[in-house]
């Protein structure tokens, strides 16, 4: 007997029966079958937070419980490094650790299911933070506009992000 119309990736239950010309029937016991999953889960709303000069955070979602795997470069495929666990989940977030200031990464988020289909994102981008630890030179120190209780004191320094304050 061929049986039609299944959903994929299913338990059955089932018992086979057979009756004899004399209306002897004879049935089995429950027996069961799962048909095959050959659907890859769908990968959803993925997202770079938390990026720091080191460090990124990257999420995304599935339609059902796959892994979480992220493939990472400075120059795209073929990935050097891959970050996250095999734990099936829904909500994924994986942390990248260990990368280098001011540059520029492509990964790629994996997710498989149980049955091994596996689904791949597109490749993106994101950049880590630019650590600056070089302090501003003051020049041009002036002081103007003196009078008994104010006086204006300006300067300049090369870098256009430093604050102004007077000590």
């Amino acid at each position: 007997v061929a049986l039609n119309s299944l959903s994929e990736g299913t338990l059955y239950h089932y018992q086979v029966c057979s009756t004899d010309s004399a209306s002897n029937q004879g049935c089995s016991g429950d027996n069961t079958f799962t048909t095959l999953d050959l659907t890859p889960p769908v990968i959803s709303s993925v997202v770079v937070s938390g990026i720091t000069d080191t460090a990124a955070t990257i999420t995304w979602t599935t339609n059902e419980a796959a892994t979480s795997f992220v493939d990472y470069d400075t120059d795209g495929s073929p990935y050097a490094s891959t970050a996250g666990n095999a734990t099936l989940v829904t909500s994924h977030s994986v942390n990248l650790t260990g990368l280098t200031a001011g540059t520029t990464y492509h990964y790629r988020v994996r997710s498989a299911d149980a049955a091994a289909n596996s689904a791949t994102s597109s490749d993106a981008t994101f950049a880590t933070l630019v650590v600056d630890a070089t302090p501003p030179v003051i020049s041009s120190i002036d002081v103007s506009s003196i009078n008994q209780t104010t006086a204006t004191v300006t300067w300049r320094t090369q870098d256009g992000t430093a604050r102004a304050g007077v000590d």
